[in-house]
């Protein structure tokens, strides 16, 4: 500087370049400081000199000056004009660069984040005429360099990938690494070169520092390239030396294994050990592809978990939506408790709701309802934002978040209406599993979709022999849920029929179960018998479904109790001929009543989930006078005084039950009544229309089904005017032709 200062005016093209290379190779960070102080203002004289005669310049001061600017970071609108004339230079003498000097420049370019198309460009074109003269190195350089710029340059990379292939034991263990980084990142298939690659690295996996082992395994799994022995030799080789890898190479080492899908027990342990005591030094990101790969690859790491959980609950606003998405996702999992974390995460993703992708949207409902953790803001934010974008939804995401809605019991009209309106045209989307699933959930959330169970029935139909016995059972229970019967009926057909036989060995119990409550209400409710599967697997069907043990729950206990001082006679857990298991059975007052007495897991929201309106429906079909004990209803009843509460629940149970016993046809009543609607209900009166509200307006075909004699005779038994059920009736008969 003192020399450019006394005697610059007499500096020529080649003494400029040179200066700038000298000064590019200070390393000493004081004198850095000194030299780049004041943004710079030492540099001012000598960066003018250079702008006005670097048209002067031949291509290896261009190179030599673009490199040294480069590595003392000098950009910005002060340096625009000098790197314009840079661009200029470049491609004046384009074709007198010699190799070096196009790597150099190119990752000068990259380096300063300078986009300089043109220059790329032209340098592209002249280093894939003349690859062949590239040393390692510098192959290495020019594919980091264009990927790193962001530069497309397909031509140039095939031309590398192909030097390259034929001479990797000329790479060093950097050049290796870097050449793979490159051609993973820029998603440029050369299966030849990661071959080639991977052969040469395994063996000499002792050179690599931990950046570049982490960053190869990192390369071979972004680009989808199995590599069995590259990565057994990079786990032996690491996991020795795990105390050597900084954060963000500790979690792209797991990342990379987990993406892979290769086991690493051993490696997966030390890692595990080493980072719970460094969770401070990971920033967010490496948290959470940590804990993301640790559940991806099924290894239990307790300690670590706990550890992460720790840090990452006080830093959840460094998270960007992504990562928060993997991080719930991750816990759920491994289903590892971190309840603390869990409610940060789900106050923070309530309140950025808007930041996430439809897939991060659907896996945050996933995990927080595979995890069992209540978020019930966050699943009302969730539900706001999906319908606002519900068509950019794949098909996958539309099935995961109604299925998480449906499974954690939070109601959500407006959402499961737009899923289904969207579903119902796309479901050639669908996997087997995402029918499944949707049918599932909607008929578990008690929501009608007439249109949807109708797309789902022909399109299951017409690929039975994708399903599995899950799947199977699991479509066959939805529509039996959602009393939905295929118009034409052709999902439940000999194929069906002939799919459960063969597959008949395979159902797991509570499959089994399921395909029996669809026997019940296909073969009873509905008086179908074609498409039934074999006996042999029928008589399976219903002795699991028999044999499916309950559990009385204390609430069931306590209104048993009280029912029996009040003087009934009561029976608990009855197993029926048809398998269901009544809660209660109660002789009262001559009469012999069924009771359920429904807690929170009855219910999605306030209103009784499809597995709930199941069973009240088909045990009404067959026969029996059904009381329900819902747990809101009976909470209704607190008293601050003891003796008053127990008296307000026993005046409930005793209504309940009265009005059980004085309809004696309350399972067709309660059909008429649900298919008029609201509107027309009036005439039974506000609490009676709310109970049989619940049925459902999908009875209506067993209006439709009769006769005007059982009409007149329904329509006095529950106060309703003749008149008005033979309208029902008549539309009822029209909607189901």
């Amino acid at each position: 500087m003192e020399l450019h200062a006394q005697c610059g005016s007499d500096f020529n093209h080649v003494n400029l370049a040179t200066c700038w290379s000298r000064l590019g190779r200070v390393r000493s960070p004081g004198e850095r400081r000194w030299l780049l102080s004041d943004d710079g203002a030492r540099l001012v004289a000598l960066r003018e000199q250079t702008r006005e005669r670097v048209c002067t310049f031949r291509a290896r001061q261009v190179a030599n000056t673009a490199h040294a600017l480069a590595k003392l970071a000098l950009r910005g609108a002060a340096w625009e004009s000098l790197w314009s004339e840079i661009d200029r230079a470049v491609l004046a003498c384009r074709s007198e660069f010699d190799p070096q000097g196009l790597a150099n420049t190119a990752w000068a370019f990259a380096t300063t984040g300078r986009a300089a198309p043109a220059p790329f460009e032209a340098i592209g074109e002249e280093a894939a005429r003349r690859v062949c003269e590239f040393k390692a190195q510098e192959l290495a350089n020019m594919a980091w360099a264009f990927v790193t710029a962001g530069r497309a340059a397909p031509a140039l990379f095939e031309a590398i990938a192909q030097e390259s292939s034929r001479r990797v034991r000329e790479f060093n263990p950097q050049a290796l690494t870097n050449t793979v980084w490159a051609f993973a990142t820029g998603g440029h298939a050369a299966p030849a070169l990661f071959e080639a690659i991977a052969e040469e690295s395994a063996g000499r996996v002792h050179e690599f520092d931990p950046q570049g082992l982490a960053n190869t395994a990192w390369a071979f799994a972004t680009a989808g390239r199995a590599a069995p022995a590259l990565f057994e030799a990079i786990a032996e080789e690491s996991a020795g030396r795990v105390r050597e890898f900084k954060p963000q190479e500790l979690a792209n080492m797991v990342w990379a294994f987990a993406t892979a899908g290769h086991a690493a027990p051993a490696l997966f342990e030390a890692i595990a050990g080493e980072t719970a005591g460094r969770v401070r030094d990971f920033n967010s990101q490496a948290l959470a592809n940590t804990a993301w790969a640790f559940a991806r690859a099924g290894h239990a790491a307790p300690v670590l978990l706990d550890a992460i959980a720790e840090e990452a609950a006080g830093r959840v606003r460094e998270f960007t939506s992504q990562a928060l998405a993997n991080t719930v996702w991750a816990f759920a999992t491994a289903d590892h408790a971190a309840s603390v974390l869990l409610d940060a995460i789900a106050e923070e993703a309530a309140r950025r709701v808007r930041e996430f992708s439809p897939q991060a949207l659907a896996n945050m409902a996933w995990a927080f309802t595979t995890a069992g953790h209540a978020a019930p803001a966050l699943f009302d934010a969730i539900a706001v934002e999906a319908v606002r974008r519900v068509s950019q939804f794949k098909s996958q995401e539309l099935a995961n978040t109604v299925w998480a809605f449906a499974t954690a019991g939070h109601a959500a009209p407006a959402l499961f209406e737009v899923i289904a309106e969207e579903s119902a045209g796309r479901v050639r989307e669908f996997k087997p599993q995402g029918l499944a699933n949707t049918a599932w959930a909607f008929a578990t959330a008690g929501r009608t979709a007439p249109a949807l169970f109708r797309a789902i029935g022909l399109e299951a139909a017409g690929r039975m022999g994708e399903f599995n016995p899950q799947t199977l059972a699991i479509t066959a229970w939805a529509f039996a849920a959602a009393d939905a019967l295929p118009i034409p009926s052709s999902l439940f057909d000999q194929r069906f029929a002939c799919r459960c036989d063969a597959l008949a060995d395979e159902f797991s119990v509570e499959n089994l179960c399921q395909l029996h409550q669809w026997r019940l209400w296909y073969e009873s409710e509905r008086g179908c018998s074609e498409g039934l599967p074999g006996a042999a697997l029928l008589a399976r069907c219903g002795a699991s479904f028999r044999a499916s043990e309950a559990q009385p729950s204390r609430l069931q206990r306590l209104v048993a109790e009280m029912l029996v001082a009040q003087g009934a006679s009561v029976q608990e857990e009855v197993v029926l001929e048809e398998g269901y298991s009544l809660d209660l059975v109660v002789h009262w007052r001559g009469e012999r009543l069924a009771v359920e007495v429904d807690g929170p897991s009855h219910f999605v929201g306030r209103e009784p989930n499809g597995a709930t309106l199941l069973k009240r429906r088909q045990l009404k079909h067959f026969g029996w006078r059904l009381v329900s004990v819902p747990y809101l209803e009976w909470n209704d009843q607190d008293h601050r005084e003891k003796s008053k509460e127990r008296e307000q629940r026993a005046a409930y149970l005793a209504s309940l039950l009265a009005d059980a016993a004085a309809d004696p046809d309350s399972s067709l009543g309660a059909s008429a009544a649900a298919a008029l609607g609201v509107g027309e209900v009036r005439e039974v009166g506000p609490k009676r229309a709310g109970k049989l509200h619940a049925v459902g307006i999908t009875r209506a075909v067993q209006l439709a089904q009769l006769s005007d004699e059982e009409a007149e005779r329904i329509a006095a038994s529950a106060g309703i005017s003749s008149k008005t059920l033979a309208t029902c009736v008549l539309n009822a008969r029209q909607l189901t032709s």
